[in-house]
């Protein structure tokens, strides 16, 4: 069933809430209440077991469902295209973060950079080096895996702050996690929305580079101003740092991820065997290390994939969408209606991804709803969830930088200063949008009357599409250019209708007790006369019932009171009495008689004139 069939439904949530309980409630017990010696609280419940349990509390649900359909749910859910691609791309991430930890890429990149940097400057440079490995991995886990034993090395050597040094690090991790190519944040919300990751990055480095930038100028004046200087050495070999920068360029021009990450592998291959760091069977060995490391990511991915699929299916997004909807009432509430919800989902999953995942469908309904462009809905989706995920003390980036610290996670929390200024930058980004409602044309709205609601069209209104364009009498006296009559296949007037139409023109369903009768559509808009035109055309069947009159009334009622239009037009054939009455009816007026316009027939057809 199609999610704008779906009633809204808060009980469809509850496999959330029970993974809350199970994963976030456990862990917060075991890590703070009650921990124990050498064990992270948030590791004693395995996400994966605790995503499991909240799939089988999904299927216990909707029992209007046999459990076969509930399969093939779980089925469409993980078969999404966007799904498989992710998938695809965790496992040579896998392998490509495998294979460059094996050939001593990581090591000798960062040590390079450290051995450039002049030692009193080590703070903000240890930053900018935590940012551009972040951004050639795609990873911040494995940034701050690399750096923070450096971190440490380094506060001891100039007697400088362990905490800062770690948050320094942390900070720039989420830095590149968040813009960079092969990252799996990236990755996930650019497929979800449907746009390339260059759009997506031009969008976000607005965001993240001015906060950047303003967290490295405090870094400067810090280390101008402290007594701190760095010692010691680095060793490196240039010809394994080759590899990540050839990476991160490829990245930055936009090639394809998947010959990006090929590349590594084979660039880490080649250069391990010359160097000596990597064997025939090492590299094997360490490309399946890595690979059998994104397993849990895999594992969860598919989890969430088929949980999302079940709460869709049980009206769950619908619910959560119609309590944005009446927050939000604008783009710029819509923009931050996105915002929260993406913090919230990675505060209960404690994972950017599957906070990605998971919020990613219902982003993308919002931004239907209110004109937000899909390109700043990735960023938005990207940004957020590494920020959240950031400064989440039981989050596995802060856990990590903790055990190596040897810290906690709260005490790192003050010295994050690069995720708090991005907050600041990602509000700004907001507030910058107008703050008014959707234009005529932004977004798709939802109708309703006594009888009968307007809405988007969905692929399971195929076939009633296919017996309207069929239908000679339904179209005698129509204009022969009307979209869904280019197309022989229903199925793809309706994937593309809104790609097309979007910019001039609104096709919207006309549903009667649910089920499909026709379309509505307004059109032809002229900015300075306040001017829309609008038609109809019906199912036969729906004929003589009053359903036109009322679409036609839900329509009026829209553009003239939702949108503030002042003049709604209509034209008919001089031979359509019927829907002349119909207009006479909502209060139209004939303007002009029998005017002659192209309709696309091989003449000029005389045609009414009305406004209203």
């Amino acid at each position: 069933m199609a999610e704008e069939k779906k009633k809204p439904n808060v009980k469809a949530l509850f496999p959330i809430a029970l993974f809350l309980v199970l994963y976030l409630g456990n862990g917060i017990y075991f890590q703070y209440i009650n921990p124990e010696d050498g064990v992270m609280g948030f590791y004693v419940v395995s996400v994966v077991m605790a995503f499991s349990i909240a799939l089988v509390a999904a299927f216990l649900q909707n029992r209007s469902l046999t459990f076969d359909e509930k399969i093939h749910v779980c089925a469409k859910g993980i078969g999404d295209d966007n799904i498989v691609v992710m998938l695809f791309i965790f496992i040579l991430a896998g392998a490509f973060s495998g294979i460059a930890g094996a050939a001593g890429g990581a090591d000798s990149t960062a040590n390079l950079l450290l051995s450039i940097v002049p030692g009193r400057f080590a703070i903000p440079g240890l930053f900018l080096i935590s940012c551009l490995i972040s951004m050639s991995m795609g990873t911040s886990v494995g940034t701050i895996t690399v750096l923070v034993p450096i971190a440490v090395a380094l506060a001891e050597n100039g007697g400088l702050s362990k905490a800062l040094l770690t948050g320094v690090v942390v900070g720039g991790a989420m830095f590149g996690d968040n813009l960079s190519f092969i990252s799996d944040t990236t990755i996930a919300a650019t497929k979800t929305q449907g746009v390339e990751m260059k759009d997506k990055f031009r969008t976000n480095i607005r965001i993240a580079l001015p906060a950047a930038a303003i967290t490295f100028v405090i870094l400067m004046v810090y280390a101008i101003v402290s007594d701190g200087n760095v010692t010691g050495e680095f060793p490196y070999n240039v010809w394994q740092t080759l590899p990540y920068f050839a990476v991160l360029i490829l990245s930055i021009l936009g090639v394809n991820v998947f010959l990006v990450l090929l590349s590594g592998l084979f660039l880490f291959t080649l250069v391990g065997f010359f160097s000596g760091s990597l064997t025939y069977s090492s590299s094997l060995a360490s490309m399946g290390t890595g690979i059998s490391g994104m397993f849990e990511t895999i594992i969860v991915t598919v989890l969430v994939a088929s949980i999302a699929a079940l709460m869709r299916e049980n009206g769950g997004f619908a619910y959560i969408l119609s309590l944005i909807r009446r927050k939000a009432g604008s783009k710029r509430g819509g923009m931050f209606g996105i915002a929260i919800l993406t913090a919230f989902m990675d505060i209960a999953t404690a994972n950017n991804t599957v906070a990605i995942v998971i919020a990613a469908p219902i982003a993308k309904d919002i931004s239907r709803e209110y004109g937000v462009e899909p390109r700043k809905v990735a960023s938005i989706l990207d940004t957020c969830s590494c920020i959240t995920q950031g400064i989440l003390p039981y989050g596995a980036q802060l856990l990590v930088a903790a055990n190596l610290s040897g810290l906690t996670g709260f005490s790192l929390i003050p010295f994050l200063i690069y995720p708090f200024i991005l907050i600041v930058f990602v509000v700004i980004s907001i507030f910058k949008e107008k703050n008014e409602k959707a234009g005529l044309f932004d977004k798709i709205p939802t109708l309703k009357g006594k009888r009968v609601t307007l809405k988007r069209i969905t692929q399971e209104d195929a076939e009633g599409l296919r017996e309207l364009t069929e239908n000679d009498n339904v179209y005698r006296y129509l204009p022969t250019f009307l979209f869904e009559k280019k197309y022989e296949d229903p199925s793809y007037v309706i994937s593309h209708l809104y790609d097309e139409c979007l910019k001039d023109s609104m096709i919207l369903g006309i549903y009667v007790e649910g089920h499909f009768a026709g379309l509505a559509e307004f059109y032809g808009y002229r900015e300075e006369l306040h001017k829309v035109s609008v038609g109809y055309r019906l199912l036969e069947r729906y004929w003589g019932q009053g359903i036109a009159s009322e679409t036609l009334s839900l329509l009026v009622s829209y553009l003239t009171g939702d949108m503030n239009l002042e003049i709604v037009a209509a034209s008919t054939m001089v031979e359509n009495q019927a829907s002349a009455a119909v207009l006479k009816k909502n209060g139209f007026t004939l303007v002009s008689h029998a005017a002659e316009e192209d309709w696309g027939f091989e003449d000029p057809v005389p045609a009414d004139k009305w406004i209203r």
